[in-house]
């Protein structure tokens, strides 16, 4: 189940537009980041896309959401209510929720692990001191599924008991081995992010937490991650543990608590959860926009107090570009300085066009500001570069 086309009809914030999410083949795109600053609707537009879809969305005015449930069909898990009814591939779902009823009673037959659903991760769950409940995690299908701190402190649970599965259902096996499996299938998971810390298993004494270790060769439970680490194997979990397959996830704001080197390689992670997913991102992050596929990328912006979106044929790719590309010429950022040092340097341009690099001002401004960039700042060598050449002017006049 993929998202192909939102529609919005005389909304208050995006007024009447239709964003499609298709490839140049015409099929859904299995990744979607949309990219802007604060205030342009991002958050809005998950949460949008998720009440349309799920039919909890107050009838309105005519907005409307078209799924595509192809590899369903393929697959042969998506069945027509009757022998006269064609299965069609493409689902319209409309804000009177009607539609989004009678996808969830025509998904009911398909076998739980391969159900589709909604899954949105919101930008801050906060979650207290992990622990191991005694009950063993028990998995409830929910077409609708909001990640929230509940989700995040079952995370110890449901290790706990997918690792005692495994030990209990492959008795042929020596018990470590049966727990290494399901801890490389764990660890897979952030395999891209080069994280210093893998799960080994479950605390031998004590409560039954789920251990890491470094390349130090230190162990320690899942509280002694840093909170990025913690964010990044919780959140990610969760996907795992509500057997996201066939499913679309919203993630909103991944690059919380992320190093950019972790934010370079997020979207991998959320990829590489489940089967047939399509994950849909809002963010900030440059890094996140231009690790992104080149079909991939959205630029909402703000213009006349309704918000536009814009796609890769109107705005090119951004894929491989590099940040400062995707911070000025993709996110409308002026300057990658901070705006005090950038006015500083625009002061001092300004002075050598208006011919003042002789006064007091002008000498004071520029050792000040080469007190705070250096001498070797490129802005700074340019300005050099700039005085040089007037200096070679005014000697050749006076010559």
């Amino acid at each position: 189940m993929k998202l192909q086309k939102i529609a919005f009809r005389k909304h208050f914030l995006f007024g009447s537009i239709d964003i499609d999410l298709i490839n140049l083949n015409g099929k859904p795109l299995d990744t979607v980041v949309f990219a802007g600053n604060n205030g342009c609707g991002k958050t809005t537009l998950l949460v949008e896309i998720l009440e349309l879809i799920t039919g909890t969305k107050d009838k309105e005015i005519g907005s409307f959401a078209i799924l595509n449930m192809q590899s369903l069909v393929d697959k042969n898990l998506l069945q027509p209510f009757s022998n006269d009814l064609a299965i069609e591939p493409n689902f319209v779902l409309n804000e009177s929720g009607n539609a989004a009823s009678l996808l969830k009673k025509r998904i009911t037959k398909i076998p739980e692990d391969e159900r589709p659903k909604v899954i949105y991760l919101p930008a801050e769950i906060s979650f207290d001191k992990l622990t191991v409940k005694e009950k063993a995690f028990d998995y409830k299908y929910s077409f609708k599924n909001v990640i929230d701190k509940k989700h995040i402190n079952e995370i110890p649970t449901y290790i706990s008991s997918i690792i005692k599965d495994a030990v209990f259902k492959n008795e042929d096996l020596p018990a470590k081995t049966s727990i290494k499996k399901v801890c490389a299938e764990i660890n897979q998971i952030f395999e891209d992010l080069e994280i210093d810390a893998r799960l080994t298993g479950l605390a031998e004494e004590g409560e039954k937490l789920p251990v890491f270790a470094n390349s130090a060769g230190a162990s320690f439970d899942i509280n002694g991650l840093s909170s990025g680490e913690k964010q990044l194997f919780a959140r990610a979990l969760t996907l795992r543990m509500v057997r996201a397959n066939n499913s679309i996830i919203l993630v909103d704001e991944p690059e919380i608590s992320l190093h950019p080197r972790w934010q370079q390689k997020i979207l991998r992670v959320y990829e590489r959860i489940g089967k047939n997913n399509q994950v849909i991102i809002a963010t900030h992050s440059p890094h996140i926009l231009s690790a992104c596929g080149k079909e991939s990328g959205f630029l909402l912006a703000r213009e006349n107090g309704q918000v536009k979106v814009y796609n890769h044929q109107q705005l090119n790719s951004v894929y491989g570009k590099p940040v400062s590309v995707v911070l000025m010429d993709f996110m409308g950022l002026k300057s990658l300085r901070t705006p005090e040092v950038e006015q500083q340097f625009e002061e001092l341009r300004q002075m050598v066009r208006d011919k003042k690099t002789d006064s007091e001002p002008f000498k004071r401004k520029m050792a000040a500001l080469i007190d705070v960039v250096g001498e070797i700042d490129e802005d700074m060598i340019l300005l050099k570069m700039e005085l040089a050449r007037f200096a070679s002017e005014k000697g050749g006049q006076n010559a």
